[in-house]
């Protein structure tokens, strides 16, 4: 990857790279865990947000940092006009969309603004029909490159070698949360414990995860994201569980799907009903788990991390369970209700990114307040992300420290891949020296983990021991 900028960085400096040459489109796909830090990096090649016109998929027009559509347009130095066009769809989604050079939707370049100006159209997971909001409906291209939270190798899309050989572009930080409601005495992830929650379509004694054999009538379960997440893939990597192996995922039950008919499945602040995650999720295609499994109970997930921390930041505290198809109640053996239905507590756990989490957590592990999930330790550590207009780097020094020495693991190397070779200017937007989105990663990562060249710790393959020199 040095080796590749600095090439680049000297191509630029003989003029190698074209400046009056045609548009230069680049289509970028794959993580959402680390679309803040690829988005704000973006922004920054192109000089500030003041520079570039945006169109992107949140609510709120200048929240558009988390956005999982966007597309930009502007002048790229050296470059010249450049349009780039951002779908995140997941890690190993994205890794698919690569190697069996698939079509994914992306906004009409016609609908992108003006320089120093941005729009707002709702295309969060969904394609956006003609007509909304008066704009035109998403055009289908083929994906440059993909972000990624896992290796090539831990997807089912291995035959189609994606570059560079060295794709690491920085460091992914994930961390466990609960939700609010959860049990006080959960303040802890092992390996074994997450293990024998995701092995069990039923949850798990509270005792799992206290050790206190006096905490068998309280009950946890899991949430989680699709499979074509790599955050997913990374809370099975880590752990040792398993990248393809089923899950038992859990849901805020959708009145009117699923055959449940049972009121609101939240409110809120309170979750109403949870459900086992059915095999085809009616209320949203886009949670089904299409890759690995296809088809099982539980073993779907949500499509992106906000979804995850939307169910963990709702109380827990009086809550049904249902079976998939949302009609029963899973009653057998106490496990989850009395037999006359009647709510009780549960704690639910998941895994999402650090720049997920922060505005999810509640301060002091308390279950209450500042988004209403509980930070959790993960194998005895912790680290608290941070917001960035807080503390700048997202971390404090203790954390860092955590995650750069190895002291703390939940984490993965980002990557970035494309198939075959990019044109020279989109070479130049993506890897040039100074000017590249790869080159701007370090000062814009954030809360979503730290910079490459800040690591003392590595690992060789996701999952490895961690080592230090």
């Amino acid at each position: 990857m040095k080796k590749s900028l600095l090439l680049l960085g000297s191509l630029l400096s003989l003029g190698a790279v074209s400046s009056v040459s045609a548009q230069t489109i680049i289509n970028i796909t794959g993580a959402t865990a680390f679309r803040s830090a690829a988005i704000k990096s973006i922004v920054a090649g192109y000089g500030g947000a003041a520079s570039v016109g945006i169109i992107h998929s949140n609510s709120s027009g200048s929240n558009y940092e988390s956005a999982n559509a966007i597309s930009f347009r502007g002048t790229w130095p050296v470059v010249g006009d450049t349009i780039i066009r951002c779908r995140f769809s997941g890690s190993t989604e994205g890794i698919r969309d690569l190697t069996q050079n698939n079509d994914v939707l992306f906004y009409a370049d016609a609908d992108i603004p003006a320089v120093n100006t941005i729009r707002t159209v709702n295309s969060n997971s969904n394609p956006t029909t003609a007509g909304t909001g008066g704009y035109a409906a998403n055009n289908a291209f083929k994906a440059d490159l993909a972000f990624s939270d896992i290796q090539q190798a831990n997807t089912p899309y291995r035959t189609t070698t994606l570059s560079p050989a060295d794709s690491r572009v920085g460091v992914i930080s994930f961390v466990f949360l609960k939700s609010q409601g959860s049990s006080a005495a959960i303040t802890n992830v092992t390996d074994q414990s997450w293990g024998a929650l995701l092995r069990s379509n039923r949850g798990v004694p509270l005792s799992t995860f206290t050790g206190n054999s006096s905490d068998s009538t309280g009950r946890v379960l899991a949430t989680g994201r699709n499979d074509g997440s790599g955050s997913r893939a990374v809370a099975l990597i880590e752990t040792g569980y398993g990248v393809s192996r089923t899950v038992n995922h859990f849901k805020i039950s959708a009145n009117g799907t699923n055959s449940f008919t049972l009121g609101n499945g939240s409110s809120t602040d309170a979750v109403n009903f949870l459900s086992l995650w059915p095999s085809s999720d009616a209320e949203n295609a886009d949670n089904n788990s299409t890759l690995w499994n296809t088809a099982t109970s539980g073993n779907g997930g949500y499509f992106s991390g906000s979804g995850v921390t939307g169910l963990l930041t709702k109380d827990t505290s009086s809550v049904r369970v249902m079976n998939p198809t949302g009609n029963t109640d899973l009653s057998t053996s106490g496990n989850y209700t009395s037999t006359n239905g009647t709510a009780r507590a549960f704690s639910v756990i998941g895994m999402v990114s650090s720049s997920d989490a922060v505005a999810a957590f509640a301060t002091n592990n308390g279950t209450s307040g500042a988004g209403g999930a509980g930070l959790l330790a993960y194998n005895g550590v912790t680290i608290t992300p941070m917001a960035t207009n807080v503390e700048a780097t997202g971390f404090t020094a203790q954390d860092r420290y955590k995650i750069t020495n190895g002291i703390y693991t939940l984490w993965s190397y980002e990557r970035l891949y494309h198939k075959g070779s990019l044109s020279a200017n989109q070479d130049a937007v993506v890897y040039a020296a100074s000017t590249g989105i790869v080159a701007k990663i370090p000062d814009n990562i954030g809360n979503a983990g730290v910079a490459l060249s800040a690591m003392t710790a590595s690992r060789t393959n996701d999952g490895d021991v961690v080592t230090v020199p």
